[in-house]
């Protein structure tokens, strides 16, 4: 009769090691057959081997999730999905290098609680949007019983949360781009004769997008990604091809591309900044913690000073949401912001009566 052996501290015969071995090989046909979850095959194989079968810990997984997302997610995105993990885990403390099936609805619940305290609402919901795509992950992969994500009890947003945005008018886009920084007022002057471009897709637009020959402009959106042939006015065309003599790099604007790549919201504070410093758009305080200073004109602004100009115009607004790439009425109708002036040139009009 052979001795008893002793492995990974168990201490057996022969025959009991190999029936133990069989029931392994058991659970891995009963789980490939789906008669055990992924769960319980961990589970049982821990149990059965004496060998733990590691659950990751909260911060090695969310840590590998946001290196997985470096060169799938937009760089805006990759950065909100990292800020998030890294309050979260902060949150979480010790617990953070606990394993990842210790997280509880109470947990999450009380991070929101903590960052409402010190940011917008709004941006509470987009860090509880990047963490729940991991947890999803964990779940679906059987590593959690339950998502603690799921199902969350957040708030509404608040509208006092957010300004009232303001159109910028003809004026004052005149006055932006005669003393605003040489790219700032090239990137006014981009959003304003294509119709309204995003920040984003004035910042990256590049020179092989320009077609001078043929006078149009393609641009594939960074938002709704569409596919757009936009007309080279003559004004833009004038200003382009002085902007190219200067300047034959990659970008049209090669300082804020590579800055907007990096951190998207850097540029977009920076021309928040020189409103205020011009006078054309007074700082709100935030009421506490982190909030940023709120304005009411923002580089976004220039979208709806081209719808508007286009509504005044009596553009067909089928025409103006194709300009615009706006999918909906509804969409459009928002951007479309008169300025108090305008107002009172058509109410005039009453007096006809």
């Amino acid at each position: 009769m052979k001795p008893n052996v002793q492995r990974n501290g168990i201490r057996e015969s022969p025959a009991q090691a190999k029936a133990r071995a069989q029931q392994i090989a058991d659970a891995f046909e009963q789980a490939a057959a789906g008669e055990r979850t992924l769960r319980q095959l961990r589970e049982s194989v821990s149990a059965l081997a004496h060998v733990d079968i590691s659950v990751p810990i909260v911060e090695d997984f969310l840590n590998d999730f946001i290196k997985s997302r470096d060169r799938v997610a937009t760089r805006s995105t990759y950065n909100n999905d990292s800020r998030a993990v890294r309050l979260f885990l902060d949150y979480l403390g010790n617990k953070a290098k606990g394993r990842i099936d210790t997280i509880t609805k109470l947990d999450v619940v009380g991070f929101i609680s903590s960052e409402s305290t010190r940011v917008r609402e709004s941006t509470v919901h987009k860090y509880v949007a990047s963490l729940a795509v991991p947890f999803a992950q964990a779940y679906e992969s059987e590593l959690i019983a339950r998502n603690p994500f799921a199902k969350l009890p957040l708030k509404q947003k608040k509208r006092r949360d957010s300004l009232p945005r303001e159109a910028f008018t003809v004026d004052e886009v005149k006055k932006l781009i005669e003393v605003l920084p040489a790219e700032w007022s090239s990137m006014v002057q981009c959003c304003i004769y294509l119709g309204g471009l995003r920040l984003g897709d004035c910042a990256l637009l590049k020179w092989s997008q320009v077609d001078f020959e043929n006078r149009i402009v393609t641009v594939v959106t960074g938002k709704q990604k569409d596919h757009m042939r936009i007309p080279l006015l003559p004004k833009l065309e004038a200003h382009l091809l002085q902007r190219r003599e200067q300047s034959r790099v990659v970008y049209v604007h090669p300082s804020l591309a590579r800055r907007y790549r990096v951190h998207p919201g850097s540029i977009s504070s920076e021309f928040s900044m020189q409103m205020r410093l011009l006078g054309l758009s007074p700082a709100f305080e935030p009421q506490s913690g982190d909030r940023r200073n709120m304005t009411t004109k923002s580089f976004h602004s220039l979208r709806s000073t081209a719808a508007t100009m286009l509504h005044m115009a009596g553009v067909d607004q089928a025409i103006a949401m194709k300009i615009l790439s706006h999918q909906s009425s509804t969409v459009h109708q928002i951007y479309v912001r008169p300025s108090d002036e305008q107002i009172r040139a058509e109410m005039a009009k009453l007096e006809d009566v």
